[in-house]
């Protein structure tokens, strides 16, 4: 599968704006780049978290060359993220195929195809993993989790931007 990633390129939209044309990014992690990331708007959106993974990827594996790299990179992050919903899921439930199956439709389902194919979608697999990390700070209560962490749960699949946000300013 990794054979056929590589072989895409940059998608026109957003990704030349993220990563091609935007010369923070292009030179990888700098300290004029790390700055930037956490002052500056890229595409009318703050993501600091999402602009250093881009910065990252241009430094180990450069721009139009490694564009299939950051799409390899980009379902290396979905992937994990299907992980961890699933973990989530199993841990408020107790349930196993029922949280697998959950799981399963998230990773898979079609709305999540641009997460992998545009390398600028990196931001929901960012936000997504930064959303969990932000339930985990507080530990689950009850026997098989608690209404409240299901609440959030949900609300990190729908946040939007306000969980780059949130994370950073915790």
């Amino acid at each position: 599968m990794n054979r056929r990633i590589n072989n895409h390129s940059f998608v026109l939209l957003d990704d030349y704006s993220y990563v091609l044309e935007n010369p923070f990014v292009r030179h990888g992690l700098t300290p004029q780049g790390i700055v930037h990331a956490f002052t500056g708007i890229t595409v009318g959106n703050w993501h600091p978290v999402t602009m250093l993974s881009h910065m990252l990827d241009c430094q180990l594996f450069g721009t139009e060359e490694g564009a299939g790299w950051h799409h390899t990179v980009n379902l290396a992050l979905h992937a994990a993220n299907t992980v961890l919903l699933f973990i989530a899921l199993r841990r408020m439930t107790g349930t196993l195929w029922r949280s697998a199956l959950a799981a399963a439709l998230f990773g898979l389902h079609p709305l999540h195809v641009e997460t992998v194919a545009w390398v600028s979608e990196r931001k929901d697999s960012c936000r997504f993993a930064l959303g969990r990390a932000e339930i985990e700070r507080e530990p689950l209560r009850g026997e098989l989790g608690t209404h409240e962490a299901g609440q959030k749960l949900l609300q990190t699949l729908n946040a939007g931007d306000d969980v780059d946000n949130l994370f950073v300013a915790a």
